[in-house]
């Protein structure tokens, strides 16, 4: 099976931060790969992540999130505002 990708995707490994419930939860993370409609993040853990949240890059982008697949230690999302 051959997956078709439409975006390019970068590996820039910058730092983030996962935000959600208002803004009043923050969550650090690493930023493994990204691309114009979403990334893959590595973070301690994914316990309590909910499915849908604000990223907050380093160059300070934000883009609202929704989780589509997640292991311990990864998450990967697709952006909603694209």
């Amino acid at each position: 099976m051959s997956q078709n990708r439409t975006t390019k995707l970068f590996s820039p490994n910058k730092e983030a931060r996962i935000v959600f419930d208002g803004g009043r939860m923050q969550v650090s993370c690493n930023v493994q790969s990204l691309s114009r409609d979403g990334a893959v993040l590595q973070l301690h853990s994914t316990f309590r992540i909910p499915s849908a949240f604000r990223l907050h890059l380093e160059d300070k982008a934000q883009h609202p999130c929704w989780v589509i697949k997640k292991s311990t230690k990864t998450i990967t999302v697709v952006f909603t505002d694209v």
